[in-house]
């Protein structure tokens, strides 16, 4: 792991409970306040994973799907949510690419690749990009799924899924997670300049951009705070006209009461924000979306094919249908359609 923090992503306010432990157990019935049975659900799995995740950063975050920006902040402030700052930045997205769909400032060199096998990362729900700030800084990330004894959440079912991540950050830890270390030494031996991370890239995996797209970023504070956690909101609004928002919670060394107290906590939050209205079960990430709009029949298609996504969950009866039968099959009961229906109200 190369590095500690770990990122727990929900897009989905059907949800999953499985695995039951007392402390779940413990949060279910007590979750009187929990009006989103289905998202409680949700939460619920992600505190079983943030479980395994003691003494690690732990990152939070629940999406959602919006259109007016304004409505949302609006929402927000009424219950003392406050802007506290905008970031406009570029992002670009690696991966091993059919030539055709390389970004077309950078097709001349990406023909210099050797055979290479294709959407390696895509296939593999990893995720390389490089950030390029307003002032011109850039910084890479690159975001895989956390592996528990050599497993990950690719290996369950999506409806049982506690989508969880590690991120690489920055070039020294992207080149190790991708195994491009270089000889430090060499340049002073041979006079010969290192190549830099694009083009160990190209050279020796293949992997070079293929999508490209402005975001501005508006993070906005909300209260109450947890004493021990620092929580805001993220609208994002890509330049290709998706716009997708998080309730983002980050904890450092996290504990079982912590996790117990989060879901808690973070559950009461998209409830009287009114965000959990907004909540489409498995929304796509901005990435995603792209790869979408962009490239259906093609790079999209890979997350299909690999069982990544499944778009007919993004229908709640559909998405329920599935939940129910995967939770009878457990022995688990599926949360009553009767209060589900009272509860949106």
């Amino acid at each position: 792991m190369y590095s500690v923090a770990r990122r727990f992503t929900s897009s989905s306010n059907l949800a999953s409970v499985y695995k039951a432990q007392s402390t779940r157990a413990l949060f279910a019935k007590s979750a009187k306040f929990a009006q989103n049975t289905n998202n409680s659900h949700q939460l619920l799995s992600q505190v079983g994973v943030v479980q395994k995740a003691f003494s690690h950063d732990v990152h939070v975050n629940l999406q959602f799907g919006f259109e007016n920006p304004q409505q949302v902040l609006d929402l927000l402030k009424e219950h003392g949510g406050k802007v506290e700052q905008t970031n406009k930045y570029t992002v670009t997205y690696y991966d091993s690419v059919p030539q055709d769909e390389v970004l077309s400032d950078a097709s001349e060199y990406a023909k210099q690749r050797q055979s290479f096998e294709k959407y390696t990362m895509t296939s593999k729900d990893t995720w390389l990009f490089k950030i390029t700030a307003s002032d011109g800084s850039t910084t890479w990330k690159c975001t895989y799924p956390v592996s528990d004894e050599g497993k990950t959440h690719l290996d369950k079912p999506i409806v049982e899924r506690a989508f969880a991540y590690n991120t690489a950050n920055g070039e020294r830890e992207i080149r190790r997670f991708l195994n491009l270390q270089q000889d430090m030494t060499s340049e002073a031996r041979t006079g010969k300049k290192l190549a830099t991370l694009d083009e160990d890239l190209r050279s020796r995996l293949g992997v070079v951009p293929f999508a490209k797209f402005d975001m501005t970023e508006t993070l906005v504070s909300v209260s109450p705070i947890i004493s021990y956690a620092a929580v805001n909101v993220a609208l994002n609004e890509a330049s290709f006209g998706y716009k997708l928002g998080s309730l983002n919670c980050h904890v450092n060394n996290a504990t079982e009461e912590m996790a117990i107290d989060l879901a808690t906590h973070l559950t009461r939050m998209m409830q009287s924000t009114k965000l959990n209205k907004l909540q489409t079960p498995y929304l796509r990430s901005v990435i995603q979306e792209y790869l979408y709009r962009h490239r259906p029949s093609t790079h999209y298609k890979v997350l299909l094919d690999v069982g990544i996504r499944d778009d007919k969950l993004m229908n709640k009866d559909y998405a329920r249908e599935v939940l129910n039968a995967s939770l009878e099959k457990r022995g688990l009961t599926p949360p009553a359609e009767e209060e589900e229906e009272e509860e949106s109200k």
